[in-house]
């Protein structure tokens, strides 16, 4: 639990909403293996929680959500600046596709 006020399907749907439904300033998507949510959980990222196999990480001020989409996995991830969107991306070896 990330707070105990606050249910894990609540959290995780926050941060959703930052990293793909325009609720961070910067916000895009990537292809990412299921290797990412080990990698997150190495390099300090904390779990938020799991809601239909969609995992949420959260560092201050990123979001990042990823799970299987129509096209394959994917890490959508949302930030406060153009900056932290950028450390993301180095971070997971990622190419942003929009």
């Amino acid at each position: 639990r990330i707070n105990d006020n606050c249910s894990v399907f609540l959290a995780v749907m926050l941060h959703w909403h930052g990293a793909f439904g325009a609720g961070l300033p910067e916000a895009s998507t990537a292809f990412a293996p299921l290797s990412v949510r080990r990698k997150a959980l190495r390099a300090g990222w904390r779990f938020v929680g799991e809601v239909n196999r969609m995992q949420a990480f959260t560092k201050p001020g990123k979001a990042l959500c990823h799970l299987k989409w129509d096209d394959g996995w994917r890490v959508f991830a949302g930030a406060s600046t153009k900056k932290k969107m950028q450390e993301v991306a180095d971070e997971f070896s990622l190419t942003w596709l929009t």
